[in-house]
């Protein structure tokens, strides 16, 4: 397989397991959820200036929220030492198609022997990745409800430029601008490596497929 390719197919690969995630994930949720997240991106209306305190506070228990669920989220590590537990049961079953490849005397039972090897490798993988599919549409929705506050936020500290002489009004804007900086930060660092698992899963894909064709070479 040449590198563009190989470059085409794991774009698609990538592509395949973000829609097919995403297809699962919007079956099995939840139709109040979907609406209430529906409605956290609508805009809301200029608060008054007593509510902007509490609301301030809520932007910080909701931050609470975000690290407490992200705490709970995959073991990417786990993940990590299963792919590679993958790519080591890969190893044998190539070296043993090209040592029978080349024998003079190919044995069909060998060779299926190795083909089912090749398939349990690679509905493992399957397996493995759906969750991360899913995960990775988690990050995202939080990252677009996180991102969709923080515009929130900004139009009404625009609306409320006439009460900038007020030292509290600042800080509050503050203290709201680095919440939102902090829980995109997080968002961003765990789905950076969430992607990079998935990454390392379409090279493994790719292998597969190597394997696979060379049964036909």
């Amino acid at each position: 397989m040449n590198q563009n390719a190989k470059r085409v197919f794991k774009i698609g690969f990538l592509i395949f397991l973000l829609l097919s995630s995403s297809l699962v994930f919007a079956e099995e949720k939840p139709k109040d959820d979907q609406t209430h997240e529906a409605k956290q991106y609508e805009s809301e209306p200029v608060p008054d200036l007593a509510d902007l305190i509490p609301k301030t506070t809520k932007l910080s228990r909701d931050l609470a929220n975000l690290e407490n669920k992200v705490a709970g989220i995959l073991d990417i590590s786990k993940f990590d030492d299963k792919y590679a537990r993958i790519e080591d049961d890969l190893k044998n079953p190539t070296a043993q198609l090209e040592q029978t490849k080349a024998s003079k005397n190919v044995k069909l039972d060998k060779l299926l022997e190795i083909k089912i090897e090749i398939e349990q490798a690679s509905d493992l993988l399957t397996e493995i990745n759906k969750p991360i599919g899913e995960t990775i549409r988690q990050f995202s929705k939080w990252r677009n409800s996180w991102y969709a506050e923080k515009q929130q936020w900004s139009k009404w500290e625009s609306a409320l430029v006439k009460y900038g002489d007020l030292d509290q009004i600042k800080s509050i804007f503050t203290t709201a601008a680095y919440t939102h900086a902090k829980a995109l930060g997080i968002v961003k660092s765990h789905q950076s490596s969430i992607l990079t698992a998935q990454e390392r899963a379409s090279d493994i894909q790719e292998k597969i497929i190597a394997i696979d064709s060379a049964f036909d070479s």
